[in-house]
């Protein structure tokens, strides 16, 4: 499982304006339709001047009876006041809007709603540019009561829809939104209530401050996808989500800082925290021994150098702190072999949490320890620090290192480069466990490949899928209170989990599920995910997981499951095929 990886055309209906450049390439055009509706710009054509109505009139002076259209303050010569109030009157005076299609219409067809009389924009031009599930011409987003959800992921200026998280969201989305033929029941006059999805940006140094206030505040979403790296998803919660019970489900891995975190039952994930995947790491370092004995010829009694590496994220220090207590080698433990000098720890910065960690001590004391065996509990940053390690080896030491890597760092194309090619034969890492029935997988992964063309891997981005249907079915369940929280989500979470009967994510059992759940306020389900069934602790949150190992092959693609780990033995099962010669 992954943890994290169209440019509109400049015109009148731009889906973000706000930049100084788009609005002035815009300009012209957009002067034509002033002078045929009859209205005039009261333009400051550097920023996005509003989201609402409101936002106008509290500009101030010459913003007098001003509306807000496509992010601009528009004032209107016949001078009718449409300043809107708490839960507007149709039709009633002081009211921008009735429905949401009258706020789509007014503001080009970009994605609004009418929220209390007055036009809200669903996406800000710089932290939360899309929205998933609106429909062709935002058919969806036109219903009178779509479900509004927030997700994180990862958003490239240059092409923001593209990535993985995103692309698993829309599928996801997009599947129940087409199976129920428009949404949950439950809509005003028997109308139905499609899923739309507002996307933020959650990683380059997001300003998550803005895109929460934004979800949280603004629109009002009960529950998020909250694709975030751990001291950001922690910080989030707590300064905006509790407080508003706004449900976060993530597709990410659970830590301690997590797992004891007081949430209220509010914060779930959908992978294992670090220590149900340490275990792996003692097996696994166990043969890995063995391997490099025969490649050295060192004898038994002869002693082998282990590098311990951290970077400093709570996910990798449990672990780290895990294997530390429990890993042997030599015959002896850690903390022997680290008074013998046979075993060098280490800890530096992840880049998760600092912008380009200076790797160069650990570099240079990894030179001068020259270990048989780096365990890499590391991130990003330690493939420039394997790189200067391989760069930097001396052919008069011996055989170069073999690798025991993290999760953190399955699927990075740049630990698969030509200069890195002889890599594969010396690399094995331990990642969460993928389904061992595989058929779902596949069949989601098939589906994912032909809808979306795209030059970069989807695979083993399930998690992202499973979290996206987590979530929609977590509100089928949640009744039809009169305001959504997610309290309610919450319960609807817990309703997915302990049933008799087992359902699939995807598009196959979508009105099914939906019928079971609505069906009866205390139906429940066993909602299979693609990475398998599921197995969730309800104290913390958290899934449970096993560990299995990656590897990767000579073609230079990973391989999932290359072993798998046997919990009551404590044992890895199978050999690696990217290794010739791996003991079993």
């Amino acid at each position: 499982m992954l943890r994290d990886t169209f440019r509109g055309q400049v015109r009148i209906s731009f889906l973000h304006p706000g930049t100084a450049q788009t609005l002035r390439l815009a300009l012209p055009l957009l002067l034509g339709v002033v002078g045929l509706t009859n209205c005039s710009l009261l333009y400051d054509l550097s920023v996005s001047q509003c989201q609402t109505t409101n936002d106008c009139r509290a500009r101030g002076a010459g913003f007098e009876g001003s509306v807000c259209a496509a992010s601009l303050c528009i004032t209107d010569p016949d001078g009718t006041d449409q300043d809107s109030g708490a839960g507007g009157n149709a039709g009633g005076p002081g009211v921008e809007c009735t429905t949401n299609g009258e706020c789509i219409d007014a503001n080009f067809g970009n994605p609004y709603v009418c929220r209390d009389g007055s036009c809200l924009a669903l996406t800000t031009p710089d932290q939360c540019p899309i929205v998933l599930g609106a429909g062709q011409d935002n058919e969806n987003l036109r219903k009178a009561e779509p479900i509004l959800i927030g997700a994180y992921s990862y958003v490239d200026p240059t092409a923001p829809r593209l990535s993985v998280p995103t692309l698993n969201y829309e599928l996801a989305i997009d599947e129940v939104n087409e199976k129920t033929r428009g949404g949950l029941p439950g809509g005003p006059n028997g109308s139905l209530r499609p899923f739309v999805a507002i996307v933020c940006s959650g990683t380059n140094s997001p300003d998550l401050d803005a895109s929460l206030s934004h979800l949280i505040d603004d629109v009002q979403v009960p529950a998020v996808i909250s694709s975030l790296f751990t001291s950001d998803l922690l910080s989030a919660f707590q300064s905006h989500a509790k407080a508003k019970s706004v449900f976060f489900l993530s597709p990410l891995e659970a830590d301690s800082t997590l797992t004891i975190a007081e949430d209220d039952g509010l914060m779930w994930h959908m992978l294992a925290p670090a220590r149900d995947l340490s275990p792996a790491y003692v097996p696994l370092l166990a043969r890995t021994e063995a391997h490099v004995r025969a490649l050295h010829g060192l004898a038994e009694a002869d002693p082998i150098r282990v590098a311990l590496l951290e970077a400093k994220t709570p996910f990798l220090t449990d672990m780290a702190d895990d294997v530390f207590a429990t890993a042997e080698f030599n015959g002896e433990s850690a903390v022997t072999n680290e008074a013998a000098d046979n075993l060098l720890r280490l800890r530096f910065d992840s880049s998760l949490e600092v912008v380009n960690p200076d790797m160069s001590p650990a570099l240079s004391a990894l030179l001068a320890f020259r270990p048989h065996i780096v365990i890499a509990l590391t991130s990003g940053e330690s493939v420039s620090l394997i790189g200067g390690l391989e760069g930097g080896w001396n052919p008069a030491w011996g055989p170069k290192p073999f690798y025991l890597t993290s999760p953190y760092v399955f699927g990075r194309s740049d630990l698969t480069a030509s200069t890195l090619a002889d890599l594969r034969s010396r690399l094995l890492g331990v990642n969460f466990a993928a389904a061992t029935e595989t058929s779902l997988y596949d069949l989601y992964l098939s589906k994912l490949k032909s809808t979306y063309d795209v030059s970069f891997s989807l695979e083993g981005s399930e998690n992202f899928y499973d979290a996206a249907y987590f979530l929609m079915y977590a509100i089928a369940g949640s009744g039809d209170p009169p305001r959504l929280t997610g309290r309610e989500v919450a319960v609807g979470m817990t309703r997915l989990l302990s049933g008799k009967v087992l359902f699939d994510v995807g598009p196959s059992d979508v009105n099914d599920i939906v019928g079971t759940l609505r069906g009866s306020s205390t139906s429940k389900i066993a909602l299979q995910g693609t990475m398998g069934p599921p197995d969730f602790n309800t104290t913390t949150g958290a899934r449970r997981g096993l560990p299995s190992i990656y590897c990767i092959d000579q073609a230079g693609a990973y391989l999932q499951n290359a072993m798998t780990y046997d919990p009551v033995a404590r044992l890895l099962e199978g050999s690696p095929i990217c290794i010739d010669g791996f003991p079993q």
